[in-house]
C-alpha cells in the first residue's frame, strides 16, 4: 500500500522560467498574398523579435515541363507570375531559340525588351504594394496600382500577344 502524502507540506515553487522559443509562422497563411514567412522569437506571449521573409513558391514547373513538347510549355511560363507572363515567355523562348540555333529579327529583340521592361516595372510595383499590405501598411498605393495602372498595361500587353481585350 502507498504511503499517504501530506498535502500541507510545501515542496517548493515550480520553475516557470524558460528559454525564448523560435517559432515559424507561415509560409502559407491565408492573410498573406505570397509566400510570406515570419520567424518569431517568443518569450511566453511576448514577441521579442520578428523577421519577415518573402520566399519562393515551388510549383513543380520543371517536372511538368519534362513530359511536354516545347510549344506546350508556353502556357506554364504564362502562369509562373500573373503580373509578368510575357517576360517569362520571352525567357523561355530565348532558351528554346538558343538550343535550336534560331536567330530572331532585330525588331523582335526590341519588342521583347520593351515588353519585358514594362512587365518588370509593373511586377515590382505590385510586389512592393502587396508586401506592404502583408506587413500591415494598408495604403492607397496598392489600390491605385491595382485599379488604375493595371488595366492600361493589361490592354497594351493583350494587343501585343493577339489576346482579346
Amino acid at each position: 500500500m502507498a504511503e499517504p502524502v501530506d498535502m500541507t507540506e510545501k515542496v517548493g515553487t515550480p520553475d516557470l522560467q524558460a528559454e525564448p522559443m523560435l517559432i515559424n509562422i507561415g509560409p502559407s497563411h491565408p492573410a498573406t498574398h505570397a509566400t510570406l514567412r515570419f520567424q518569431a522569437k517568443l518569450d511566453g506571449e511576448t514577441i521579442l523579435d520578428l523577421i519577415p521573409e518573402f520566399g519562393y513558391l515551388h510549383r513543380g514547373f520543371e517536372k511538368e515541363s519534362e513530359a511536354a513538347t516545347w510549344t506546350q510549355v508556353v502556357p506554364y511560363t504564362d502562369r509562373l507570375n500573373y503580373v509578368s507572363p510575357l517576360m517569362n515567355n520571352v525567357g523561355y523562348a530565348m532558351a528554346v531559340e538558343k538550343l535550336c540555333g534560331i536567330e530572331i529579327t532585330e525588331r523582335c529583340k526590341y519588342v521583347r525588351v520593351i515588353i519585358s521592361e514594362l512587365s518588370r516595372i509593373i511586377d515590382h510595383m505590385v510586389c512592393i504594394g502587396t508586401n506592404m499590405v502583408d506587413l500591415g501598411a494598408l495604403t492607397n498605393f496598392q489600390k491605385y496600382q491595382k485599379f488604375v495602372k493595371a488595366p492600361r498595361r493589361s490592354t497594351s500587353s493583350s494587343r501585343s500577344c493577339a489576346a482579346s481585350g
